[in-house]
């Protein structure tokens, strides 16, 4: 109890603050209470059981037999099956525990594609009805400004959302390749200038965003590999256009359309 107590602080130290509920994550006296009385009674049942098989035997009998009777071949057959059950037992659980050591350690050193040593991130809410288009621009730049002249501070930068959260924000979008239109619909995750340099994020093919790169500029647009190997299977994708927005349906319109300049970033 002690250490599961111990245990348990520290995990709760551990894990980040935003799980739901996890003020209620305590021990539960309650399942405690009902473990020790089945632990009571298991014991109880395990010595009365032989002890009323025990008053129930004859004792001259068994002596007039050498201990060979039916009845202790029987039990001794029934303490043998329990026997080859409980270390058939003991045996998957231990073979499910080391599958589940290794599963962890395998997840643990994946590489999930950004760097996480010595990174500090934090949530920002900014209501609608106080921030319109041009207010929040200004307050993220203010905000880039003043976090990146604190003292220690290498990179700062601003995300709609963090890679493992997900972008919620799913977009339609077309593009053109050697078999024809392609069409579907993809994550879409706004991000700052130094976003990539700041979640050390590698670069495989053309060049990431920078300070030019505004709403009244050129848009450019950075994709992962698998959206790249399946627009442009067989096409160097540095250079070719998309356009978000709804699903086109003729391939002149799409054509006409303002696009966006791709390059390329590994997840």
């Amino acid at each position: 109890m002690l250490l599961g107590r111990w245990l348990l602080v520290g995990l709760l130290r551990l894990a980040p603050a935003n799980i739901p509920q996890l003020s209620r994550v305590n021990l539960s006296y309650t399942a405690l209470l009902f473990t020790l009385g089945v632990s009571a009674l298991t014991s109880v049942l395990c010595g009365l059981l032989p002890a009323l098989q025990a008053t129930r035997t004859d004792l001259q009998t068994t002596l007039k037999e050498g201990g060979r009777s039916s009845a202790g071949a029987g039990r001794d057959v029934t303490r043998k099956t329990l026997l080859v059950v409980e270390v058939g037992l003991a045996l998957v659980l231990l073979v499910g525990a080391g599958l589940l050591a290794r599963s962890m350690a395998r997840v643990l050193s994946v590489d999930p594609g950004f760097n996480t040593d010595h990174l500090l991130t934090m949530r920002v809410d900014m209501p609608e009805k106080a921030y319109d288009g041009t207010r929040r621009r200004a307050f993220h730049d203010e905000c880039l400004a003043r976090v990146s002249a604190l003292p220690g501070i290498r990179s700062a930068a601003i995300t709609f959302a963090l890679p493992i959260d997900g972008a919620q924000w799913n977009q339609g979008f077309s593009a053109v390749s050697k078999t024809g239109p392609q069409r579907g619909e993809t994550a879409n995750l706004p991000v700052s200038a130094n976003y990539f340099e700041t979640m050390g994020i590698r670069l495989l093919r053309g060049r990431v965003f920078n300070a030019a790169d505004t709403a009244e500029s050129a848009r450019v647009t950075v994709i992962n590999e698998t959206l790249a190997r399946r627009i442009w299977p067989d096409e160097d994708p540095i250079g070719k256009r998309l356009k978000w927005g709804p699903l086109e349906s003729d391939l002149v319109r799409l054509q006409r359309q303002e696009v966006e300049r791709t390059n390329i970033w590994r997840p």
